[in-house]
């Protein structure tokens, strides 16, 4: 488990990664899979759920949408199964869920190299920031070099795609791992680099 979300009826919504196709993890896709759990305020098991593809698929962070449905963010290396459209050798992959864990729609972002989304949360009404990193050079992500942090905006609909993103970094490599929202409307983005 790698991060956690109140849910709308005051439960939890964990979500992580699962290589286990047996006891709590049913519904394995391969390798591992993003794994969804809920739980209400007592700790009970509400549902568990597997998305993703034959290859690795880890979930790093979540959001409620403030909509009866939850945003979740990470990286996918599937090229099957629930990822529709992969764009390289490792995508940042969100998917949209319900209360029920139902999937609502995914998507992938990135470029043809290896991205990844590590945190995602509510910026304003229905838009939300991803900060994770990004080794692509095409799909209008500049690269400057390696691993540059990866910034970018989406909303909930099934229909828009991305709506903003920017790379931060130098010639070696630099993560972003996690992000707040300042009271002036600014981010700060936390994370390493090995640039100088």
């Amino acid at each position: 488990i790698n991060d956690v979300v109140e849910a709308n009826d005051c439960g939890l919504i964990l979500v992580g990664s699962s290589e286990s196709n047996d006891f709590d993890v049913v519904g394995s896709h391969g390798s591992y899979d993003y794994w969804v759990i809920k739980i209400d305020n007592m700790g009970h098991l509400h549902w568990k759920k597997t998305y993703g593809g034959s290859d690795i698929d880890q979930a790093y962070g979540v959001v409620n949408t403030g909509n009866n449905s939850y945003l979740i963010v990470g990286q996918s290396n599937s090229i099957n199964g629930d990822i529709k459209r992969p764009l390289g050798n490792s995508d940042a992959w969100v998917i949209h869920i319900n209360d029920h864990g139902h999937l609502l729609w995914e998507k992938s972002f990135g470029g043809s190299q290896f991205d990844t989304a590590l945190s995602i949360k509510k910026i304003e009404t229905n838009k939300f920031m991803v900060v994770g990193h990004s080794r692509s050079n095409d799909s209008q992500i500049e690269n400057k070099g390696q691993n540059d942090v990866f910034l970018f905006t989406i909303d909930t609909q099934a229909n828009s795609g991305l709506l903003w993103q920017k790379t931060f970094g130098g010639s070696n490599i630099d993560l972003g791992y996690d992000f707040t929202q300042t009271t002036d409307g600014g981010i700060v983005i936390v994370g390493d680099t090995q640039s100088n």
